[in-house]
């Protein structure tokens, strides 16, 4: 059951929702948001928000038992809900040939699935099985830049992530840096367009037999050239590192 609306108050907005979530295997539960953006400062809006979240385990991460995969994935019919809380403070401009944001953000999961290496059926080999981490709390920015000047279109993202939590199981996977940088052209002798995407993500770890392993940083780049032979048929031609 869900209800929300949006009200605005002196040029300014407030939304607020509220959902109800009757779980059949779990407990029933609330989820609820509420946001505030202050449009006194134009062209710039500030938004400031919080939401509860509420998640059950899926089929998946209960009952899959994969025993041909190395390691073997082992479901966990004990898993129960994940909650979180979720504030964030952000500033977002938008004209007609430029936007802008950047957002604060602070996540506190409690229970949040993922997986551990354990030894499931005492034979003296680890699984991978479904479970959840008491406690994990995110905070960090997201930022973004689009800028169009002719037949160019540049986009920057860059977002920075640091989670803190006792079990280093789940901390796993997690980069604390990652920018991605687009670049088009439109109309190059007007039927070609070109494309060019570089990615990077910091470096992170995964624990496997006990033992932390150091993941390096690494960039993805591509590069497409789109070609117009007639008006029904294109070819596309790139480049992948």
């Amino acid at each position: 059951y869900f209800i929300g609306n949006q009200w605005t108050v002196l040029d300014n907005k407030i939304g607020a929702s509220f959902r109800y979530v009757d779980s059949k295997n779990f407990d029933d539960n609330y989820v609820y948001s509420i946001s505030y953006m202050i449009k006194n400062y134009q062209p710039y809006d500030v938004r400031l928000n919080y939401s509860r979240g509420f998640r059950t385990p899926s089929i998946k991460e209960l009952y899959y038992n994969w025993y041909g995969h190395s390691p073997a994935i082992v479901g966990n019919p004990d898993l129960v809900p994940t909650t979180n809380d979720y504030i964030s403070i952000s500033v977002q401009k938008f004209e007609q040939n430029q936007d802008f944001s950047f957002e604060f953000f602070y996540n506190d999961v409690i229970d949040m699935i993922g997986g551990i290496y354990i030894d499931v059926n005492g034979d003296g080999s680890d699984e991978y099985q479904y479970s959840n981490y008491n406690n994990i709390l995110f905070y960090g920015i997201n930022t973004h830049y689009n800028i169009k000047k002719g037949p160019h279109t540049f986009k920057f993202v860059y977002n920075f992530t640091n989670p803190e939590s006792d079990n280093q199981s789940a901390l796993q996977l997690i980069s604390q840096h990652s920018f991605r940088f687009n670049w088009l052209m439109k109309n190059v002798n007007d039927f070609i367009n070109l494309s060019l995407n570089l990615k990077y993500a910091g470096e992170k770890f995964v624990i496997l037999n006990s033992e932390k392993l150091i993941l390096d940083d690494y960039i993805l780049a591509d590069i497409i050239a789109i070609i117009d032979l007639t008006k029904h048929l294109e070819l596309k031609l790139g480049f992948k590192n």
